[in-house]
C-alpha cells in the first residue's frame, strides 16, 4: 500500500529520524555494524565507552535493524553492583562482547518502563500495543482495529504471538481488552495464563490521548497511507516502539474477519483483496 515509502518505516533508524520530532520514540543510542558500535553521530564506541552507556542508561533493548515478529531482540541490565543481566540471566562482560560482535545492522534503544495496568499482568516483556491507522480519501484518518499483546512465560523477552505472546481485542471506543487469545492453543483467557491477573475489561490507561495522537501524527505523513503501530503506554504518557509497514492479520483477524470492515475496504480500493 506505501509502495517506495515502505522503507521509511521498515528501517528503524530512518524511522526514529523521521518521527522522533513528532511523537514519542525511545532514544536509539547507537547501531552495530561489522562488529563494531557506533554513536548516531558516527563515531565508534570502544568496548569501555559502551559499557560506560550501560552503566548509566541501567537497562538497554538491543534488536535489528530490519525484522518483525520478536525475534533477535534481546535486552542487557546492570545493576547498582555493576553485574551485568542478559535477558535477565548473570553473564559476564566477555560474554556480552562475544555476543555483541556476532551482531550485524542492530540498533541499542532505551528501555521503557510500562504503564502499572501492564506491568501488573505480565511483567517480564514490554506488553505493546498494535494500532493500524489508514488514510480515508478525504484525507481523514481511521483507527479500524487495535489489539494489545501480552507476553508470557513462553516469549519472555518479548510479548510477540508467534514467539508464544497472548492477544486480547481493543475496543476501540473505550479502550477495553477483551479476554486473550493464542497461536498456540484454542483456549480463551479471561486472566492471563502464568500470572493470574485479571485481563478481560481492563481499560488501556490515557487510551483517548493516544488514540488522538496517533491520528493527528499520521495526518502528517499523507504518503504513507497504512501504518502498524507498536506502542506502550506509561504512567505519564506513551512511547512508540515503532511503525510497521505492515502487519500479520492472523494478529488481527483471530478475534474477526475483516473482509467486510474498514479494514478490509481500505485494502480493497488498494488492490489488496477483492
Amino acid at each position: 500500500v506505501n509502495g517506495n515509502y515502505n522503507i521509511l518505516l521498515d528501517d528503524k533508524l530512518a524511522f526514529y529520524d523521521l518521527f522522533k520530532e513528532h511523537i514519542n520514540i525511545p532514544k536509539t543510542f547507537a547501531w552495530i555494524k561489522d562488529k563494531n558500535i557506533y554513536d548516531l553521530n558516527g563515531s565508534t564506541l570502544s568496548d569501555y565507552d559502551f559499557f560506560n552507556m550501560l552503566k548509566k542508561q541501567k537497562k538497554l533493548i538491543f534488536k535489528p535493524n530490519y525484522g518483525g515478529g520478536g525475534k533477535g531482540i534481546f535486552t542487557l541490565e546492570c545493576n547498582h553492583d555493576g553485574k551485568i543481566f542478559l535477558n535477565g540471566s548473570s553473564s559476564s562482560t566477555d560474554e556480552i562482547i562475544s555476543k555483541l560482535n556476532k551482531l550485524d545492522n542492530y540498533i541499542v534503544s532505551e528501555y521503557i518502563y510500562q504503564h502499572k495496568y501492564s506491568k501488573d499482568i505480565f511483567s517480564e516483556a514490554i506488553n505493546s500495543i498494535r494500532v493500524i491507522t489508514i488514510l480515508n480519501s478525504d484525507g481523514t484518518i481511521d483507527i479500524p482495529v487495535a489489539i494489545h499483546r501480552f507476553g508470557t512465560v513462553n516469549s519472555i523477552p518479548v510479548d510477540n504471538a508467534s514467539s508464544g505472546g497472548i492477544i486480547s481485542n481493543i475496543e476501540i471506543d473505550r479502550g477495553e481488552l477483551s479476554a486473550s487469545k493464542s497461536y498456540r492453543t484454542l483456549d480463551v483467557f479471561e486472566n492471563h495464563p502464568d500470572t493470574k491477573v485479571k485481563i478481560k475489561g481492563v481499560i488501556v490507561h490515557n487510551w483517548e490521548f493516544i488514540k488522538q495522537k496517533v491520528v493527528e501524527v499520521a495526518k502528517k505523513f499523507p504518503y504513507i497511507p497504512y501504518m502498524s503501530w507498536d506502542i506502550v503506554p506509561t504512567e505519564d504518557d506513551f512511547y512508540v516502539l515503532e511503525i510497521n509497514a505492515s502487519t500479520g492479520l492472523t494478529l488481527i483477524q483471530i478475534f474477526s474477519p475483516q473482509r467486510y470492515t474498514k479494514l478490509g475496504e481500505f485494502f480493497r480500493k488498494n488492490g489488496i483483496v477483492k
